[in-house]
């Protein structure tokens, strides 16, 4: 099967919460993948999913990796990262879905 996304396409890539809800979304260009990847954490069965590496990301930030820092409500800004293909969508296809506003996940 091909890829989904290709090097170089500017997609969305929408943030969910570790209770699944649907933080928002960031964009970013595809610069690696898809890379099939076991996303289990430790003890359990593998559960695998295709990841891309997304750069040229602005204007978003997560809590600080420093629990400490994060305790103290400090963030840092995140440029690129390794997102799943099921939270990307591509902005290459019509304007067809008033929900996605114009992103695709095909």
């Amino acid at each position: 099967m091909p890829p989904k996304f290709h090097h170089g396409e500017t997609v969305a890539v929408f943030l969910y919460g570790f209770d699944g809800q649907r933080l928002g979304a960031i964009k970013g260009t595809i610069s690696d993948g898809p890379n099939r990847t076991n996303v289990a954490r430790d003890g359990q069965a593998p559960r695998y999913k295709n990841l891309y590496f997304v750069t040229e990301i602005e204007g978003y930030s997560r809590p600080h990796e420093d629990s400490a820092l994060a305790a103290a409500g400090e963030s840092e800004e995140v440029t690129e990262g390794w997102f799943a293909e099921d939270d990307i969508a591509s902005e290459r296809a019509p304007a067809t879905n008033p929900i996605l506003g114009g992103l695709s996940t095909n």
